[in-house]
């Protein structure tokens, strides 16, 4: 160590990582996707002016930062993996680059690596380390995946289209330059041809079998499907859409979509650590769902499940699962929106709405059965008690003022108001009132229904014990036009306000319009709203005759405990026929 002993104990005062407080002062820097970052920064800083000598990394500071040194030991060339339940080797370019990583430019001559190895092993890495290691390709075991992708983009249209797609690819060329390292025997031309026919066949009967891809049988061609798009848009293993199409049911529950969305193929690959199963006991113990008898506890996706409810629950996790619960959590949202959109071409409106919930609550970091102030800072239980039990966010808002136009004004009031009514402090009530001030309002205005003839004034307020029914007409297409506003100082503001969120995220908005009774879902649009937005939401009106309650859905994907809901009641008769139609 070579720095003052002030300068280290005031460094030491900003660290919340127990080890980096001991090890520091040894001068032994450590450095992990489960420090925070400005802790990240710290160590880094000291090292690069050499203030420690030592610093312990895992395998990936060699890809993500640029800290040489003079003497670099990587320390076993194996990681355990949870999902084949063995240790298996590092990839060849990971140990590559960390060696790589020895030798400080403009302070070392020379520099130094030591690899530590299995006897066994030993004369592997010196071959690769000292004689050219060809690269391979491993694009077989994606293939199906960018051919999906290529079908939807349109480039891809045909067999012989993937093949000429194979043609130009690096897997291509070293087929033929090393066919035994991906499993071929016979080395003729004419063994390597069949080989690549084979390769294309499987790969289009895996997109058939998950019904992202339709042949079309007379010409041969191939068509992307519903589900195709789905998983090419939101970048999904087509493994994945076929899950969720066997999943998903027409009246899944929060519960059930956590679940499944766990078990997704996309959470595949979450690490399962050396003993890691027991951990994941102790943690199933205190998790409010829990998982079935059989459920094996060193599975991926059973410690996907257990991060998830961690997530929501505000449960705290040891370094290792934080770094997992967050590599989890960055994918959940464009798996959530597939999901939603699988719900929606099934026209299921209450798995979809129920998707959209579970949205909420992991940007929020809260389950859909808490009270929904309890996503205000520093308000427990017992303080929303004395606040009021049947309150929500729009509704204290309102209360303290503070979607009125004087803003600061009612801000100073608001914080009197709690600290009169609540034990928290000054501070602590400033904080939850700043809070409430981000959380956004939506206000619907003027509302219409149109087809191509008539035009229908709706009043969303409405007495639901004296409903006016509008007449319209089965199977035909009509458009709901209404303008709606945000409310708050900041309705301009992009992004939502996740504080539990570990990283920044777009506010969306989702309007869905359904019919509660037969559970069918007419239509959906996702968008996004600052300010004031006039929204067109079109729909086809259901085929039966007779009177409907259509609910329109207004709800944000990042906010829990504002969505809306209003009624449009209509009777439908039959569609009139034109007099110049041909019957």
């Amino acid at each position: 160590l070579t720095m003052i002993s002030l300068q280290l104990e005031q460094l030491i005062t900003t660290l919340k990582d127990e080890n980096l407080k001991l090890t520091l002062p040894f001068g032994v820097g450590m450095h992990h996707a489960g420090l925070q970052q400005h802790e990240r920064s710290i160590v880094e800083r000291l090292f690069v002016q050499k203030k420690i000598q030592v610093m312990v990394a895992t395998a990936t500071l060699a890809w993500g930062i640029n800290m040489p040194a003079h003497l670099v030991v990587v320390k076993g060339t194996e990681y355990y993996d949870g999902k084949t339940h063995k240790y298996i080797d590092f990839p060849v370019t990971d140990v590559l680059q960390m060696i790589g990583r020895a030798g400080r430019p403009q302070f070392d001559d020379s520099a130094v690596a030591v690899i530590y190895v299995q006897d066994i092993k030993k004369n592997f890495y010196k071959r690769f380390l000292y004689e050219p290691f060809p690269v391979e390709s491993s694009l077989l075991m994606a293939l199906p995946n960018h051919v999906n992708a290529e079908i939807y983009a349109g480039t891809i249209a045909s067999e012989q289209h993937v093949m000429e797609y194979i043609a130009n690819t690096y897997l291509y060329r070293r087929l033929f330059a090393n066919p035994s390292y991906y499993g071929i025997v016979d080395t003729t031309p004419e063994a390597l041809t069949q080989f690549l026919v084979e390769v294309v066949d499987n790969c289009i009967e895996e997109l058939v079998l998950s019904n992202c891809i339709i042949i079309n049988e007379d010409e041969q061609s191939l068509i992307s499907a519903p589900l195709g798009a789905i998983a090419s848009v939101y970048y999904l293993n087509h493994k994945t859409v076929r899950f969720f199409a066997s999943c998903l049911t027409p009246t899944a529950t929060v519960e059930e979509l956590i679940k499944v969305l766990a078990d997704c193929p996309e959470y595949d690959e979450i690490p399962v650590r050396h003993n890691e199963d027991q951990i994941n006991g102790h943690l199933q113990q205190i998790m409010p769902l829990k998982l079935p008898v059989d459920a094996a506890l060193d599975s991926s996706h059973t410690k996907a499940f257990l991060l998830l409810e961690a997530h929501l629950s505000h449960i705290k996790l040891m370094t290792d699962y934080i770094t997992d619960q967050r590599s989890m959590l960055d994918q959940c949202f464009r798996i959530l929106n597939a999901m939603l959109d699988i719900s929606i071409l099934h026209k299921w409106l209450s798995t979809a709405l129920s998707v959209i919930i579970l949205m909420q609550m992991i940007a929020q970091a809260v389950w859909h059965t808490d009270h929904p102030l309890l996503v205000v800072p520093h308000f427990s239980e017992e303080i929303i008690e004395r606040i009021g039990t049947d309150l929500t966010i729009p509704i204290l808002k309102n209360h303290f003022g503070l979607d009125k136009a004087n803003i600061e004004q009612a801000r100073k009031k608001a914080i009197k108001k709690l600290l009169d009514m609540t034990v928290i402090d000054e501070f602590q009530a400033t904080e939850a009132v700043d809070t409430l001030l981000k959380w956004p309002i939506l206000q619907p205005r003027k509302c219409v229904l149109c087809d191509t003839n008539q035009v229908f004034e709706i009043d969303y307020l409405q007495d639901e014990r004296w409903p006016k029914y509008i007449t319209a007409e089965s199977d035909m297409l009509y458009r709901m036009l209404f303008t709606v506003e945000l409310i708050g100082p900041y309705k301009f503001e992009t992004n939502a306000f996740c504080p539990r969120f570990h990283k920044e995220k777009t506010a969306g908005w989702i309007v869905i319009i359904g019919e509660k009774d037969t559970g069918e879902l007419l239509c959906c649009k996702k968008l996004s709203i600052t300010g004031s937005k006039q929204l067109s939401i079109p729909f086809r009106m259901p085929k039966r005759l007779g009177r409907h309650i259509f609910t329109t859905f207004i709800m944000s994907d990042s906010y829990i405990g504002i969505d809306q809901e209003y009624n449009l009641h209509c009777d439908i008769v039959e569609k009139k026929v034109s007099d110049n139609s041909i019957l």
